[in-house]
């Protein structure tokens, strides 16, 4: 997840009046930050054509994790703005964040 990314949409609902009572820069269940730093990522993807696919993948599973309920529990336009996106960090690759399909380059690092 891109941490800058969840800021802002964090920043946005509370301004909009929104009662969110999580730190979007504060440790996860883990104790550790959740998502990644928009500097640390290299590929931004577009998956709103799968978005109704991953929705159903998690309800498919919702009885094994907790933060299942949340996600699914957002309103549609919400659940699209978190989850439309997907990010990957990609090693070797220089800094700065292109958008694509992760096949659309070849790999910096061959393995």
């Amino acid at each position: 997840m891109n941490r800058d990314a969840m800021r802002e949409m964090f920043l946005a609902a509370k301004a909009a009046g929104m009662d969110e009572d999580w730190d979007p820069d504060g440790p996860g269940d883990d104790g550790n930050p959740i998502g990644t730093p928009q500097a640390e990522i290299h590929l931004r993807v577009d998956v709103l054509p799968y978005l109704e696919r991953k929705r159903a993948a998690l309800q498919a599973h919702a009885s094994q994790t907790t933060d299942v309920g949340m996600m699914l529990a957002m309103p549609p336009e919400a659940f699209t703005a978190m989850f439309r996106d997907e990010y990957y960090l990609e090693p070797g690759h220089e800094p700065g964040m292109r958008t694509g399909w992760i096949f659309d380059e070849e790999p910096a690092v061959k393995l």
